[in-house]
């Protein structure tokens, strides 16, 4: 994970930055915001911890001309300001976190850990049909919260036909969708397939999920 550290006091730029990289973060710091907007828009940040008062322009501000470029990226102001006026502000210049100094390291580390979670999780991907949830990006899904272990292309029908919720899906397009010669393949490898996935799926639910459209495919929903 790469932080953006934009701090105008060079001994606590070099602290956090000491802090941030035992934590395995690769950061670049900043101690001037116009030296940081010369860099910004052109990188990638999965997090901007800002000081309000800085040089030149305010943190709020620099938040702002942030948001032009990173619109969904999470901020944190790291600040001696800690009115409710100040907070205030900081949030309605597109702050996600606000954290008053002197801090404890360890609550800022859990409130990093904690944007960058919900910044993995806003990205994700992930469909669901009553109580299961599958995870499109990381394989895995799951039902109330107890995951269910499939095979790669048990996983790929489920996510076909998730995606395809309320349609008939009949065998030879499924077929066409998960191999890539499905006409060489046996007519009934996606019912066996289907079979298997089926059974696990039902250990965890109160009703079948998967319906057989007799002589035709499947449908989930």
């Amino acid at each position: 994970m790469k932080l953006c550290l934009v701090e105008d006091s060079k001994s606590l730029l070099f602290s956090l930055k000491k802090l941030l990289a035992e934590e395995k973060y690769i950061v670049r710091g900043f101690e001037s915001p116009k030296e940081a907007l010369n860099i910004i828009p052109g990188e990638e940040y999965d997090l901007f911890i800002l000081d309000v008062n800085l040089p030149e322009i305010s943190g709020y501000e620099l938040a702002r001309k942030i948001r032009v470029y990173h619109p969904e990226t999470p901020i944190m102001f790291l600040t001696v300001r800690d009115s409710l006026e100040d907070k205030i502000a900081g949030f309605e210049a597109g702050a996600d976190d606000y954290l008053a100094k002197p801090f404890e390291p360890m609550e800022l580390i859990a409130r990093i850990k904690a944007l960058l979670k919900r910044k993995v999780l806003d990205h994700q991907e992930l469909l669901e049909h009553k109580g299961i949830q599958l995870n499109v990006d990381e394989k895995i899904v799951e039902c109330n919260g107890q995951e269910i272990i499939l095979t790669l292309t048990e996983f790929q029908i489920l996510e076909y036909l998730m995606r395809n919720q309320g349609k008939a899906i009949d065998k030879d397009r499924i077929a066409s969708m998960i191999w890539e010669d499905p006409f060489e393949l046996s007519p009934n490898l996606v019912s066996v397939y289907v079979s298997k996935l089926r059974k696990k799926l039902d250990q965890h639910t109160n009703e079948p999920v998967i319906k057989t459209i007799k002589g035709f495919g499947y449908r989930i929903g």
